[in-house]
């Protein structure tokens, strides 16, 4: 388990999280790079949770990836929670459309913080039209948005709160189950 209580930067090198492995960010993980240089996330399993409150930089986006980053995710859960930032519909999360994306398994969960004190707010995700596995909305009350399409391999899941799709394509190969709004 490692707990990180700010932003969490990854320039040149990567983050690996393995199965029954937990990472806590506090605010925002950024996946960045440069030409040549390239940060880099591999999830074979586990969980990492991002929490996002605004706690950490000004201007803090949640899960942000760069042009030069590369995601690979075979299994595991994303918990993408909080969002108590005074700017209306702040990203939860943000990627950059020229980052390299390989999603073959997993769950992305949009959900409520729980700790005392937390405000949760609606957001936004862009996934920058990239292909995701599973994805959840958990956050009763609130309306979450997209800011770009999405492909979803496996299944969508609402069971409480609102998805708002701006307009933008959802496209998915499994079932999609609504238990909240969209």
């Amino acid at each position: 388990t490692a707990n990180q209580f700010n932003d969490i930067k990854i320039n040149d090198g990567t983050l690996n999280i393995d199965p029954g492995s937990k990472v806590f960010i506090m605010d925002d993980l950024q996946i960045t790079g440069t030409a040549g240089v390239k940060g880099k996330l591999t999830m074979t399993g586990g969980e990492l949770w991002i929490k996002y409150y605004g706690d950490g930089s000004t201007g803090s986006l949640g899960f942000d990836t760069f042009a030069n980053s590369i995601l690979n995710i075979s299994s595991g859960d994303i918990y993408l929670c909080g969002r108590d930032q005074s700017a209306s519909n702040s990203a939860i999360l943000d990627w950059n459309a020229s980052s390299t994306v390989n999603i073959t398994g997993g769950t992305f969960h949009l959900a409520l913080e729980q700790s005392a004190g937390t405000t949760n707010k609606s957001g936004r995700c862009d996934f920058a039209g990239k292909t995701i596995y599973n994805f959840e909305i958990n956050r009763s009350g609130l309306i979450d948005s997209l800011f770009s399409n999405i492909i979803i391999n496996g299944n969508i899941t609402i069971s409480a709160g609102t998805l708002n799709a701006h307009g933008y394509n959802i496209t998915t190969a499994g079932n999609w189950t609504n238990n909240g709004s969209f």
